[in-house]
């Protein structure tokens, strides 16, 4: 009996380290990650995983060019009325208790009311305005952004891997630059010499609201916010 168990136990533990060793890890951006589980990238460099907001979650407004000339007969002049030009107040949603039937007829008022849910549209700011077509052919006008509306469909963010700026060159100056970056676009107030949690916070909401990959140091956001740095992919 004692020989058997001996046996058993020598098989299921040469099992378990054969299948150990044969398991294959990659290292990308000094994380280690099992081939068999994750679905990890090919090529050279440094990759993290990143969330990819779901731009289909925003409305976009494109940037317009409103004509500050006087001469309205020009075929590259257009009229527009009601012009969206900004966003007033964005879209919002809130639960709200409404009577769910008039002919409740229950001692406590609670019982005859439900949780709904109320959504409230984005209230735009609109003006009526000559708009230029083709801004090669005049210097007379002045550009209105474009906006970026917020939509009220929760969704939840794809997770790809993606190309970031490997370690050796996340050296003290490259958070110096990343700082002023991203105070220069208004995303932060303060240099860092490291990656802080204010910084992280300041670089997660640009990336969002520039539609980057969200929450890693990624080429794509260097390149956006015109940082000089080593990508090799």
């Amino acid at each position: 009996m004692n020989r058997q168990l001996t046996l058993v136990v020598g098989t299921l533990m040469w099992v378990m380290l054969y299948c150990s060793c044969n398991q294959q890890y990659y290292t990308y951006d000094n994380q280690t990650y099992n081939s068999e589980k994750t679905d990890y990238p090919e090529g050279s460099g440094c990759y993290a995983q990143c969330a990819i907001p779901d731009s289909t979650l925003q409305q976009y407004h494109p940037a317009i060019y409103e004509y500050t000339g006087q001469d309205y007969d020009q075929d590259y002049v257009e009229y527009r009325e009601g012009q969206i030009v900004g966003i007033a107040e964005e879209a919002s949603a809130k639960w709200v208790k409404k009577k769910a039937d008039k002919n409740c007829l229950s001692s406590d008022p609670d019982d005859c009311l439900v949780w709904c849910l109320v959504e409230s549209p984005t209230k735009y700011i609109t003006r009526d305005m000559y708009i230029v077509t083709d801004t090669s052919l005049t210097t007379e006008w002045v550009i209105i952004d474009a906006i970026r509306e917020k939509s009220l469909n929760a969704a939840k963010d794809i997770v790809e891997w993606r190309g970031v700026v490997c370690d050796q060159y996340r050296t003290l100056q490259f958070y110096v630059d990343l700082s002023h970056a991203l105070i220069d676009n208004g995303y932060a107030t303060d240099i860092s010499t490291k990656f802080s949690n204010s910084l992280r916070t300041s670089l997660k909401k640009y990336q969002r609201d520039n539609l980057l990959p969200v929450g890693q140091l990624d080429c794509e956001t260097m390149v956006s916010l015109q940082l000089d740095v080593h990508c090799d992919h």
